[in-house]
């Protein structure tokens, strides 16, 4: 009777325990939104939660979960289910290495956020903090030296976001005495982004160049071939 007994209670710890590990549980996820360029925390902002493939083609969020307000203190929390990582016929291990869950930042009167990732399968309650950052503008000026061959070239702005960059501007510029200033706004201030120089339908830049726009200022940044 004993054995049987000590039999029954063996096979209901080992359901419960597979029952648990395939089922999907929650997870905490909270952190403080500061100002990037003070420091300060920042009440009213949206602290929204997604799904996304890491990386991704996209930035932002995709198929977006949920959303909160910061508090006066700037911190948030989230509550949301996820589930363990679970091999058989559960979900592909390229899927399970790139689904991630992605949270950015919101308020009127900045330009955006950083983005915060933590993996989906098996993941745990955790601190994630986000920055709110000021917007900025850049006068491009692109020249020509005319002392080379090149008639046409494809400038391109990109800003990188965790594994991915992001184009966020491709200019075609053209004639050998180019001589022009472009004015680009809204970019992230305080954020390093890249400057390609590349002859039309090439991958391998010429020249490349980084700058790191000021916030809530007028840039300016001299592009010469």
């Amino acid at each position: 009777m004993i054995y049987r007994v000590f039999f029954i209670l063996c096979l209901v710890l080992i359901s419960c325990k597979k029952k648990d590990e395939n089922s999907p549980y929650n997870i905490i996820i909270n952190g403080v939104v500061t100002d990037q360029v003070t420091g300060q925390p920042v009440e009213g902002a949206t602290v929204s939660l997604g799904i996304q493939l890491v990386p991704s083609g996209t930035e932002g969020l995709v198929a977006s979960k949920q959303s909160t307000s910061t508090g006066p203190d700037g911190r948030y929390e989230l509550i949301i289910s996820t589930e363990h990582y679970i091999v058989e016929g559960k979900v592909s291990v390229g899927t399970y290495l790139g689904l991630h869950i992605a949270l950015i930042a919101s308020k009127a009167g900045y330009i955006g956020s950083n983005l915060q990732v933590i993996r989906y399968y098996d993941a745990q309650s955790t601190v994630l903090d986000l920055q709110l950052f000021h917007s900025s503008e850049l006068n491009l000026h692109i020249r020509n030296d005319t002392t080379n061959s090149i008639d046409t070239v494809d400038i391109k702005l990109a800003r990188k976001i965790n594994y991915t960059t992001f184009t966020e501007l491709t200019l075609v510029c053209n004639k050998r005495k180019l001589d022009s200033t472009y004015v680009i706004k809204d970019l992230f201030g305080n954020w390093e982004y890249g400057i390609q120089v590349l002859k039309p339908g090439s991958y391998y830049p010429i020249i490349e160049y980084t700058l790191t726009p000021k916030p809530d200022t007028i840039n300016s940044f001299d592009v010469s071939f």
